[in-house]
């Protein structure tokens, strides 16, 4: 620490609270460090350094410095006996009083005296409020006039209570010999007769030492906001009137400046959902300064539900007439559904089961054989946060098989019998046989080539929900009914076509794409795929989903799901994951049973896949071979899953 020493002319006292003080010279950083508890504890006036007092011809004086001054209780006060005179002087007594209710002495410092018998007497009574000081020179004395006044003592008091305390002198103890051992002090003069010019008086008080009274609430004690922009209600008093307040959102006061109190003021929250504090302090115009922060929180819930697991999906059987849709949020939330895509919240009118919880289902009705129908998902949840895109719902009905018709056979002619001639009788002869009928042959009608109108029909988009703050990317993954490629964009309502970002993982049924992601940010990616024939959706199937603006801290996330609600997102590096090898087994699925996207493991993806192919006669994930997707396959797959 760098020092720096600071002196005062005329103050040769002072309220010592720290530092030191020797010869006059004050360490100046511990002054200055201190500077506010001395403005404190000592309030200096115009008149606090009392001027020296001129004596009169060939005489002499007493007189005190500081003479008077406002001294905070339970600090020190250093006061300095001077004698200038005109003349000669070769001893001095001097006895002072004080009210020892008001001070006690600690010392009586007499080393820097100019008599060189300094100490023939020296004391002090605090009992009776008494000191006494006799001291001497060897002739011819000392002088001094004007700026050189002569020191005599430094006196140091403890202040112990509020008052006025008066140092004044012992009138009938007080003498300045000259060498011819006569009295220089005039009988009229301020030492006999304790005037105000060289006897003390001062105002001792109680400092203010208690930190202002301070509270802070966030949009009126709310729980919950839904917007970063909220208002703070504040108070801070103190007896000695508000100097200024400051704010931080983390609790740490470093780069945070004062300002003005106002009762009421607009902040700004951190950003990112969860728990927010804001913290305030505020001082007085004692410099006093609270010592325990001052706060309030509030959890911030800006972003909509995230949505996954729509259904159904595919292709359903023949015959259907009625299915029910069905989807989960990642809160509590209100659900609502349009037939056109766009639709906002608001204006839709078909509202889900299941208001107030997680899980959401309808009963839809009308279905008929060969057609495709897409059902558009929109969610609110408790503060109204609500989704600005489709979750779409598609799937389609298949068409029964038509039967083959039964050829009509030809009908065999019957022969007409050769009529017997009548005449005379000769050998008979023998009958001509009857010819057998030739059978038309059967024809083998033509299979008409079934054509594909359908695009694709996507499901499980995942991730969704709420990653983990210490995630830097992450695997967006769809899974569709047939094989096809599959591309994705970050800003909604943009054909297949037009999309520039393609799946690293694709043109199977299982696709994938990695992405960078970071804390405190919510992502919204939208997908289109197209099938081998060329069919490609028309509306996108969003993947939605937030990362926790807390670094390390894993609030909720979903494995599987068909897409997230949130806030805006980014983009981020594409990693390309590798390419399944694994060789496809007899039973369905890869080398492991239950493998029924080829990737080595049997995961929540093969049961996905397993799932939306339900009851169907298909082969993909028939794992006991008997061209059915059942109860059967289910356990299959279960005996073989893959612990990650």
């Amino acid at each position: 620490m760098n020092v720096r020493l600071c002196k005062f002319d005329a103050l040769v006292v002072a309220v010592v609270a720290a530092g030191a003080i020797a010869s006059g010279w004050i360490l100046g950083d511990s002054f200055l460090a201190r500077l506010n508890y001395f403005a404190a504890t000592f309030r200096v006036s115009p008149q606090f350094l009392t001027a020296a007092v001129a004596p009169g011809a060939n005489s002499a004086e007493f007189f005190l410095e500081p003479g008077i001054g406002d001294v905070a209780v339970g600090s020190t006060l250093m006061v300095s006996l001077y004698v200038p005179s005109t003349v000669n002087i070769t001893s001095l007594k001097a006895y002072l009083n004080f009210d020892p209710a008001l001070l006690s002495v600690i010392s009586i410092d007499t080393s820097s005296s100019v008599f060189d018998y300094n100490a023939i007497e020296k004391s002090f009574d605090n009992t009776t409020g008494r000191i006494q000081l006799q001291q001497a020179e060897p002739a011819p004395g000392n002088q001094g006039t004007g700026g050189s006044s002569p020191l005599a003592a430094v006196i140091t008091f403890q202040v112990k209570a509020a008052g006025i305390a008066q140092v004044t002198y012992d009138t009938a103890n007080v003498l300045a010999l000259r060498g011819d051992d006569t009295d220089a002090l005039p009988s009229g003069g301020c030492a006999k007769t304790n005037h105000a010019n060289c006897a003390g008086s001062y105002t001792l008080f109680v400092p203010d030492i208690t930190a202002p009274a301070a509270s802070i609430s966030i949009n009126g004690g709310a729980s919950t906001a839904t917007s970063a922009s909220v208002t703070l209600t504040l108070s801070c008093t103190d007896a000695s009137g508000v100097k200024d307040v400051r704010y931080s959102n983390d609790g740490v006061f470093d780069t945070e400046t004062f300002e003005p109190f106002a009762a009421s003021k607009a902040w700004t929250l951190t950003s990112g959902n969860g728990t927010k504090f804001v913290n305030y302090e505020c001082r007085d115009n004692s410099a006093n300064q609270n010592t325990i922060i001052v706060s309030d929180n509030i959890v911030l819930d800006s972003i909509a539900p995230s949505r996954s697991g729509g259904s159904p999906s595919g292709t359903l059987s023949a015959g259907t007439s009625s299915s029910t849709l069905s989807l989960t949020t990642d809160e509590v939330a209100t659900c609502k559904y349009s037939e056109s895509a766009g639709t906002g919240y608001d204006a839709m009118t078909n509202t889900f089961s299941g208001s107030g919880t997680a899980l959401h289902s309808i009963q839809i009705t009308g279905l008929s054989e060969g057609n495709s129908y897409s059902y558009f998902v929109r969610c609110a949840d408790a503060l109204d946060n609500k989704n600005g895109s489709d979750f779409p719902i598609d799937f389609s009905i298949a068409l029964a098989p038509t039967p083959t018709p039964t050829p009509t056979p030809t009908p065999t002619p019957t022969p007409t019998a050769t009529p017997t001639p009548t005449g005379t009788p000769g050998p008979t002869d023998s009958p001509t046989p009857t010819p057998t009928p030739t059978s038309t042959p059967t024809a083998t009608p033509t299979p008409t080539p079934s054509l594909d109108t359908i695009a694709p029909s996507r499901s499980s988009g995942s991730p969704s929900g709420t990653l983990s703050g210490s995630s830097t990317d992450a695997s967006l993954e769809i899974i569709t009914d047939e094989n096809a490629s599959c591309r994705y964009s970050e800003s909604s309502d943009v054909s297949y076509d037009s999309m520039s970002r393609a799946f690293s993982v694709t043109g199977s049924t299982l696709h994938r794409a990695d992405v960078a992601v970071s804390s405190g940010n919510s992502y919204h990616f939208y997908i289109r795929c197209k099938d081998a024939a060329g069919n490609s959706n028309a509306s996108d199937y969003p993947i939605e989903f937030n990362v926790d603006a807390s670094s390390g801290q894993d609030v909720s996330s979903s494995s599987v799901g068909g897409g997230g609600g949130g806030g805006g997102g980014g983009g981020g590096d594409y990693i390309p994951a590798p390419t399944p090898t694994a060789t496809p087994n007899p039973g369905g699925g890869g080398s492991v049973s239950g493998d029924c996207n080829n990737d080595g493991k049997v995961n929540v993806f093969d049961l996905s896949m397993l799932l939306s192919r339900w009851k169907q006669d298909v082969s993909t994930c028939d794992l006991n071979g008997d061209a059915k997707i059942s109860i059967l396959d289910f356990s299959i797959m279960l005996s073989h899953w893959t612990k990650l």
